[in-house]
């Protein structure tokens, strides 16, 4: 009875043992599943976390690109208003000149119909006058009056304005005496019963001259000659310029015999 006793004893020790360990092994699998789960939640925490860090960097990111966006449109829309301003005052000043242009060319036109009409009154008035031979032979053709007039000034103003754009230093051609008004009139009347005379051969004579020792004084203040030498070049050019004056004088007079 005794030895059965101290069995039991044994047994219960060992049974209330056992019940230990597997209450005490379950415990721990509950208190590992609890931190393996405190674990993970933080792990995902932590992931959120970074999540959210990288949200805001890319929010900041995309406000400070908004921003400089806002700035670029800014200054675009203030480039572009100065764009419109600039051209609407291109447009106004557009419109005055194309007004201008307009009254000058209105005024042009009604002076040379002014100039026509004068030539036409001038002409019936020295046909219905009576003239001594010497003033008829001189204004016979009113309209090579006009032209012979133009193509004097024109020569005269040709020296001058070489002269001066010779005083820039930069070397030039001159027109040359076929291309100039009275050279291609002097082409368009050769072979007519005008240009059988003494004076015709001299005035196209000294029309070249004018045009040669223009080159010639145009190269040498280019070169830097001396105004002692220009000035001679210069009275030689006023000498020539001179005998195309008479001689197309003369040209007239004899073309109105």
């Amino acid at each position: 009875m005794k030895l059965l006793a101290i069995q039991l004893q044994n047994f219960w020790h060992l049974w209330i043992v056992q019940i230990k360990n597997y209450f005490s092994s379950d415990a721990a699998n509950q208190i590992k599943a609890i931190v393996e789960s405190a674990n993970k939640k933080t792990i995902e925490g932590k992931k959120i976390s970074e999540d959210m860090i990288s949200g805001y960097t890319k929010l900041i990111r995309d406000i400070n690109s908004t921003i400089g966006l806002i700035d670029d449109v800014s200054q675009a829309s203030r480039q572009q208003q100065e764009s419109m301003t600039q051209i609407n005052d291109a447009i106004s000043l557009l419109d005055q000149t194309t007004q201008q242009n307009a009254h000058e060319a209105s005024s042009i036109n009604d002076m040379a119909k002014e100039n026509e009409d004068l030539a036409h009154n001038l002409q019936q008035a020295i046909n219905r006058t009576s003239f001594d031979q010497a003033s008829s032979s001189r204004i016979c053709d009113v309209d090579m009056i006009f032209d012979m007039a133009r193509m004097k000034l024109n020569h005269i103003t040709f020296k001058n304005d070489a002269f001066a754009k010779a005083g820039s230093g930069t070397k030039f051609k001159v027109t040359s005496h076929h291309d100039c008004a009275l050279g291609k009139w002097l082409a368009s009347k050769e072979g007519e019963a005008i240009s059988k005379s003494k004076a015709w051969d001299d005035l196209k004579q000294y029309h070249t001259n004018v045009h040669t020792m223009t080159q010639d004084m145009v190269d040498l203040q280019t070169r830097g000659y001396a105004n002692g030498q220009l000035f001679a070049v210069s009275n030689n050019i006023e000498t020539n310029i001179g005998h195309v004056v008479e001689n197309l004088n003369l040209i007239r007079q004899e073309n109105c015999k």
